[in-house]
């Protein structure tokens, strides 16, 4: 198992800032942080992983936990290749 990258380093992957406004008037801000830039990686995983394994013999339980780690191990290993590639730049 892979140990993930620094989630201080981790960031949202859809963020969102807007005003809205209160029934009575003003308005109020509205900061969403969004998914991590991980969790969409690992989501965005999932279905190459699913294709590749098709045909496995786990049952349902363990072939989810089996999707799960290596959608995480690929999320983490693409964040780490975004930080070596950002190390460096300006």
């Amino acid at each position: 198992m892979t140990t993930a990258p620094n989630p201080k380093e981790d960031v949202a992957a859809f963020p969102s800032r807007r005003d809205r406004p209160y029934p009575s008037g003003g308005c109020y801000r509205d900061d969403r942080p969004g998914m991590s830039l991980r969790d969409y990686f690992a989501a965005k995983a999932i279905p190459a992983i699913i294709e590749v394994c098709r045909g496995d013999t786990m049952d349902g339980m363990q072939q989810a936990d089996y999707f799960a780690g290596r959608a995480y191990e690929i999320a983490d290993a693409m964040i780490r290749a975004r930080q070596e590639s950002s190390h460096g730049q300006t």
